[in-house]
Order: structure tokens, then sequence, then C-alpha cells
């Protein structure tokens, strides 16, 4: 009997008993049935597919996180410990059928994931700087230095800054300062002369949050610093984690620096990013090489190389042991090996600077060899849910980085492929040294196909282009990453405190060039990158959804997973295309041109929000293509041009306001408007900018609609106007 059938003959009498009663009785009677045959069918395919439950905890409890951001303002801390207490009441209550499971259960993991956001929240909550502090005196301990071509940054962690109360100053502040002044070693207290100013807001409405991503590392403030560093007599003792951080940062310094010795170029800073997870030092050449051949994630330390340093190394310890037969008689030297490679992997998470991938690559490992130590399956998706879960659990606001999501999307769909595949093809009577390679290049094709199915969505959501050729890219370079350049790293550092880095610092040299060249010709080949507009609202949501139904369930239903990847696929391209961008600090003015693309006034001004807008629009050219256009006519005062048909002007100076007030539909000025100015259908001064940020303007047909920072970021703890009301006992900082 088919489960549909089953179903049915559970939901009651036949349809044959309902049509020998009345007429409205009959049709009801068939209406309850059918509800009842539908529900029946619910709970046994649920009921045949117990078995992945558990996978759907780590997506509930995530969108309970996401709820949270997405929350129109700060939701007060009563109304989500209620929501726990109610879900917790109905998952005691609703739990007779799987349906009810099932649904209890989700429901409670949403609220929990919730409440998880907002006790992470309050927990780390730390002041943001309010305004401007121009040429202050601030005093701190280095935290972290970034390295850079013309100007290192520099993490604080503030002692005083300038005037500021103890309740006003941030916790830290990132600074950036001349590459001729050597900073002093991490942890030092220092003293400078710095201007600083509030955390960067998104350059667009529905742009990527700087303050927010600045927020949950605790940095309340950014600039920069005028003269030298000075040491700071006097100073008390470095906090215990400081200090901590300045003697995993000092080791990292260390071997930066002999890489660079022996290396140098892009070579040496992908050596560096490999070994300590500092990238700062790729010239944007390189990066944008990587990133449109499909090797960026070549870069960035995650589950592909933490398993080579860890398996290597599981391997290699095993196959000592095993050369021993009175150890590798009496002991269990796999669960030797396994304790051994998993004490490598931890210090080399904590060498790379524990990213969220790293970590996430960490806990997969972790519990891979814990579940050889306890003899059970070490690579499924229930190993990366409790990863998800764990990872979540301690840092919800990763759940919104673009790492974290195609980290476990690529992991998760590539488990899935391999869990349903059938045994790999042996190529029996084939020479080993033409059918090892064969299989090697067959699973590095198929690994990148089914990666790249999981991630290239994500890649265009947060980064606006996808990478056409990743397949030819990864199929030629990951055998030389995998077999020379990822061995090398692991000699390098066993090598390295016997000062015998050199040599293999110098094979790793030829994979970096030929992994290079290999990025520089898959990115030269016609097309190679696709960029990608903001997709539509709620086109991404779709995606994930169903991808992850599509993952996670084993039988037929999970096909339905494929109609909602491919209702977001078509929904995507239907994003909201602004006609007109306005930057925060009102100095740059952007239209879209009678060719649809992006133009601005001839100006040096909004650099970096003009490349912002570009990549949101899917405009891959660079940024001075944008610049000087003809479509503006401009004077001293002001600049005009015509948008659909309205007259937009741009004023500068207030001589130009009474005449632009007059004549123009949409007026944006870069002052304060006090004057009445009554004739524009839309007014956008200094005043509405500061209190609402960035925004962007849609003409349409019968009216103007105005999109603005603020208003989509709402009232939120990141915001630099937030009023701090809410405390948790007992859980604030030391």
């Amino acid at each position: 009997m088919s489960v549909l059938e089953g179903a049915l003959s559970e939901a009651g009498p036949s349809a044959g008993g309902a049509r020998r009663t009345g007429g409205t009785a009959r049709s009801g009677s068939q209406g309850h049935h059918r509800a009842g045959a539908v529900m029946a069918w619910l709970n046994l395919a649920l009921e045949e597919e117990r078995g992945r439950w558990f996978l759907w905890l780590p997506a509930f409890f995530g969108a309970g996180i996401g709820l949270y951001f997405a929350w129109p303002n700060e939701p007060p801390l009563l109304l989500v410990l209620a929501s726990v207490i109610i879900a917790s009441a109905i998952r005691i209550f609703f739990r007779l059928t799987p349906l009810k499971l099932v649904y209890s259960a989700g429901l409670l993991m949403t609220a929990l994931g919730m409440a998880t956001a907002k006790l992470h929240a309050l927990y780390i909550d730390a002041p943001v700087l309010q305004q401007t502090l121009t040429y202050v005196t601030v005093e701190g301990w280095i935290e972290s230095i970034e390295e850079q071509e013309k100007r290192n940054r520099l993490t604080l962690r503030l002692i005083r800054a300038g005037d500021l109360s103890p309740a006003e100053t941030p916790l830290r502040a990132r600074v950036s300062i001349s590459a001729k002044y050597e900073p002093p070693p991490l942890g030092s207290a220092i003293r400078l002369r710095v201007t600083l100013m509030p955390p960067p807001e998104p350059a667009l409405p529905g742009g990527f949050d700087f303050a927010r991503y600045y927020w949950f590392k605790g940095i309340g403030a950014s600039g920069y610093a005028m003269g030298r560093i000075e040491p700071l007599a006097g100073s008390p003792d470095a906090p215990w984690d400081v200090r901590l951080g300045a003697l995993t940062g000092s080791v990292r310094q260390l071997v930066s620096a002999r890489i660079g010795l022996v290396l140098d170029g892009d070579r040496a800073a992908i050596a560096k990013a490999l070994t300590v997870g500092e990238r700062k030092g790729i010239s944007d050449e390189a990066k944008t090489a990587l990133r449109d051949s499909g090797l960026a994630h070549v870069i960035a330390i995650s589950g592909f190389h933490m398993a080579l340093i860890a398996g290597g190394l599981f391997w290699l310890i095993r196959m000592l042991l095993a050369l021993v037969p009175p150890i590798a008689l009496r002991y269990p030297i796999k669960v030797w090996a396994a304790i051994g490679a998993l004490m490598i992997a931890a210090a080399y998470l904590a060498l790379s600077g524990a990213a969220v991938t790293a970590v996430r690559a960490f806990i997969m490992v972790a519990i891979g060899f814990l579940a050889i130590i306890l003899n059970r399956p070490a690579i499924s998706l229930r190993n990366l849910a409790i990863a998800a879960l764990l990872i979540l659990l301690i840092m919800p606001q990763s759940l919104l980085e673009a790492g974290f999501q195609m980290s476990f999307a690529a992991t998760a769909a590539l488990i899935a492929f391999y869990e349903r595949r059938r045994p790999k093809m042996r190529f029996e009577g084939w020479p080993i040294l033409i059918s090892l390679p064969l299989i090697f290049l067959i699973e590095v094709g198929l690994t990148t196909v089914f990666a790249s199915l999981a991630v290239d969505p994500l890649a265009a959501y947060h980064f606006h282009r996808v990478a056409i050729y990743s397949v030819i890219g990864n199929l030629l370079a990951i055998p030389v990453v995998t077999f020379v350049i990822m061995p090398l790293v692991l000699v390098t550092l066993v090598a390295m405190p016997f000062g015998l880095e050199a040599w293999p610092l110098t094979l790793m040299d030829y994979g970096l060039q030929a992994m290079l060249q290999v990025a520089e010709f898959t990115a030269s080949l016609p097309g190679a990158a696709l960029p990608v507009p903001t997709f539509a609202g709620g086109a991404m949501g779709l995606i994930v959804a169903g991808g992850f139904w599509l993952l996670v369930w084993k039988g037929r239903a999970r096909w339905f997973g494929l109609v909602a990847v491919g209702a977001g696929l078509a929904l995507a391209p239907f994003g909201e295309r602004p006609d007109i961008w306005v930057d925060r600090d009102g100095r740059l003015v952007a239209i879209r041109g009678a060719d649809g693309l992006i133009e601005t006034a001839k100006t040096r001004r909004g650099s970096f929000s003009l490349k912002r807008w570009m990549e949101a629009d899917g405009d891959s050219r660079p940024v001075d293509k944008a610049r000087n256009s003809k479509a503006f006519q401009c004077d001293d005062a002001s600049c005009v041009a015509m948008v659909k048909g309205r007259l937009m002007s741009f004023v500068q100076h207030p001589e130009a306001l009474a005449e632009d007030c007059r004549r123009a539909d949409i007026l944006i000025a870069a002052i304060a408007v006090m004057q009445p100015c009554p004739g524009p259908e839309i007014v956008i001064d200094a005043v509405s900018l500061r209190q609402f940020g960035a925004q962007t303007l849609k003409i349409m047909d019968r009216a103007i609609v105005r999109r603005t920072v603020g208003a989509e970021r709402g009232n939120r703890p990141w915001a630099v106007r937030y009023d701090r009301r809410e405390k948790v006992p007992e859980i604030g900082k030391d």
C-alpha cells in the first residue's frame, strides 16, 4: 500500500459512504475527509523522514536570528522572552502527531534563535560614537594591526578618547595611520592624535551595514591618525583577552614576516593568507583574477584547507604509528591519530585568525574526529547541523555574513550529493597512472559543479558577480593547491621553528605562480564574470528555502524545493533599480542616464559610495567611466539634469536655492534648506541626510518612491541615535 493510500484509509469512511448522506452534509463530509486525508498524508510523509528532522533545527534557529535582524526596530526583551514562553507551551502540548511535533519544535527553535540574537546584542552592547571628533587625543591598547601599502589599520581597545566620559567611550576604535610610522608591538598602550567618526552607514538603502558589522566586533568608532604614535607611560595593565590576543597575534606577525623574507608580491600575500589568514596584501588585480576565475575560495581558510591540513596529518600520524607493530597491535592508533590531528587543527585555527569560515571548518573537523573516536560516521549533514547550531549560538550575527552562508551552502551541497551518489567509477583494467588522475579530475569537476550551484546565487546576491568559468579554473588549479601548495604550507609551519622554512616556501612559490597564472587565464576568457544587479525582495529567501528543502529531505517530495528555487531565480531580476542616488554627506548625486547606466557630474568625491551604487546596479564599469556625465549642466552653485522627464537640481551654494526652488521637480541640497521651497515634489537637504542617511529615488508615472537608509535600518543598537535603556543583569561586561 502506498503512503497516500494508507493516509486515505486512515482518514475515515470512504467517499462512497459519504454519498449516501444528504446534499449539504455530503459536501461538508467530503471536505472534512479530504482535509483529514491531506493531514494524514503529511503525517505519514514526515514520519518517513524522521531521521532528517534534526537537520531542520539550525534552519529554524537561523530563521529566528534572521527575524531579529529583519525586525523594523529593536524588539523589546519582554516581547522576545514572551515568544519563547509561548512557543515552549505550544511545544509541550502540540506533540501528538509528526506534523504538530515538527511545527511546535520549529516554532520553539525560531523563538530561541530570536532570543539568542537579542541577548547577544545586549551582552556586547557598547557605546557608539555620536558625532565626529576632530584632532582629539586617544589612548588605548593595540589589539590588531593590518598592514597595507600606504596606511596601516590599528584596532585599539580604548582607555579614553578626548573628553568623552567612560559611559560614552566606545570599547574599540579602528584607526588608520601612515605606513611610514612603524607601530609598537601588539598589546602596547599608546597615545595618538586622531579624527574619530561614527562607524560608516550603508552606502544605499538595503546595502551592507558596516556599522552593524563593526558593532558586533565592539568597534564604536573609526578614523585616521595624524603624526606619530607615542607610548603611554603609566598605563593600567591590559585586559587578559588583549594580552592573549597579543600573544597569538605576535606569532602570526612573526610567521608573516618570515614568509615575506622569502616570497614577495602577490605570492607572498597569498602564502600569508593560507597560513595566518592575512589577506590585506593581495593586490586588487590578483583579487579580481581569483574572484572572476572562481578561485577566491582558495585564499579564505575554510573546510577545504582545514580538511587538507587535519586530514593529511591524521593519515601521516596513523601511518607512522602503523609502522611500529608493538604500538599498532596493542593501542588504538586511529584514535591517537584523530586526537593528534585535532590538536594541530586547533593550533592552525588560532594561527589563521579564527575567521567564521575557519571556525566552522574546525568545528566540522572536531566533530568528525570525535565521531572517529566514538566509531561513528565522520562526515554527515547531522554533523554540519551541529556545527551550524554551535556557531549561531556563539556568534548569531554570522548568519548575515557571506562567508558563513557560502561555506555552509557549499559543504551541505557536497555532503548531500555524496550521500546519494552511486559508487565511484573504478576504471577497472585501466593503468593506475591514468585511472587515478582521471578519477581525481572527475571528482574535482563534480565537486566544483555542485559547490558552484549552491554558492553562485549567494555570490550574486552579496557581491553582484558570478564566475562563469569556475569549473575550468578549479579543474586546473585545485590539483596544484591540493598536492603542492597546502602540503608545503604544513611543511613550512613545521620547519619554521628550526629556521628551515626557505626551501618549502621556495617550492611553494612555483605552485603559487601556477595558481595565479590559471586565475589570470580563466579570468581573461570572454564573459568570465557576469555582473548581477540587486535581487528583488524575497527572491533570495525562496532560493535558500528551496535549496535547503532539496538537500535535507530524502523522499520524492524533496523535488518541490526546485519549485521554490526556480521561483526565486525568476523573481531575482525584478529588483527595484533607483533613478537617483544621494550619498549620506550630500557630496555626491548620481542619476540613471538615458542609456540606463549610472552617471554623475564631474567630481572626485564619493568614490566609495559610487562604487557601491554601481555594484548594486550590476554595472561593472570602472568608477571613472560614470563621472563627468554630459547629462549634468553645472555652474559654481548647482547642477541640473533631466531624469525621466523631471528636472533634478543638486544645489551646493545658497545662492542657487531661490531659483531652483521655483523650477526644479526634485531638489537635492548639500546645505540645509531653511527657506520655503514649495515647488519641488521632493526636497532632500543636509538636515534630511543627517537624519535618514543615504537615499534613493525611483520615479514612477504618478509618484516618486523614496527609500532611506535610516528607515530601513530602523532604531537598532548599532545605529548612532539608539537609546540604550535595556540591560541584562549579571551579563554585562567586566
